[in-house]
């Protein structure tokens, strides 16, 4: 078989790969979940403006954007920001990872 066709058809689509990533962190337990929260929390806030950039379109997909949460663009990247609200941003991750 060609190893180019045989990768061409195991690649997921967006979709597809985020409905298989939301599995997996609805599977592991809360400890995990919480870490990994708390990691994207802080890559949505990093000094990296790809990384930044794609860890704030993986919470719009999980509907934690500004649309999703009903704010304003502006708002929404403030809240972010916010060290104070770090743990907020943490558990409502983790709980929209386990959902």
């Amino acid at each position: 078989a060609d190893p180019a066709t045989a990768e061409a058809a195991t690649q997921l689509t967006p979709a597809q790969a985020m409905r298989k990533a939301l599995a997996f962190w609805k599977s592991v337990g809360p400890g995990k979940r919480q870490r990994m929260a708390g990691e994207l929390y802080d890559l949505a806030n990093g000094n990296d403006d790809e990384v930044r950039t794609a860890a704030r379109e993986l919470l719009r997909q999980l509907n934690m954007g500004p649309e999703g949460l009903r704010m304003s663009t502006g708002d929404w990247e403030a809240e972010l920001k916010e060290p104070e609200r770090k743990e907020k941003w943490t558990k409502l991750i983790e709980d929209r990872l386990a959902s």
